[in-house]
């Protein structure tokens, strides 16, 4: 019975091992592969939109995801027309468990339950007290 609970506790800890390292992997290929454009924390450049909260990386199914990575986005496919380059396809230079790691990172980036939560109201800025205005002080009378 000992021997089954420490089992049990070995493939538990498996399993985390390899999300994290599955996690890892995907930002080292985003960082690798993407960054340049895409900024190194995926917030955008003048090159390539931003990833992070990125509407489409939110609400997308991940084999959506990855058929962009996989494929591109050039021509009539190009979503972002005012960005200079299109999307690169990446088909042949990942293997799928380096696109599924990529994707599970750019899902952490856009989680979905951001796009479904409204975005809290800024309460308003207190103004800062102010004191009356001082009286100007009376003049001295002088007598002669």
């Amino acid at each position: 019975m000992r021997i089954l609970g420490v089992l049990c506790a070995l493939a538990v800890i498996a399993v985390f091992a390899s999300e994290s390292v599955a996690a890892d992997q995907g930002e080292a290929k985003f960082q690798a592969m993407c960054a340049s454009c895409h900024g190194k924390a995926g917030v955008g450049t003048t090159m390539a939109p931003a990833l992070v909260k990125n509407e489409f990386v939110k609400t997308s199914k991940p084999e959506d995801i990855t058929k962009v990575i996989l494929e591109g986005r050039t021509g009539k496919d190009k979503k972002y027309p005012k960005m200079p380059m299109a999307m690169p396809a990446q088909k042949g230079k990942l293997k799928d468990d380096e696109t599924k790691a990529l994707v599970d990172y750019l899902k952490k980036l856009s989680p979905e339950d951001a796009a479904a939560k409204p975005a809290a109201a800024k309460p308003a800025a207190a103004k800062p007290a102010t004191k009356p205005a001082a009286k100007p002080a009376a003049k001295p009378t002088t007598t002669k």
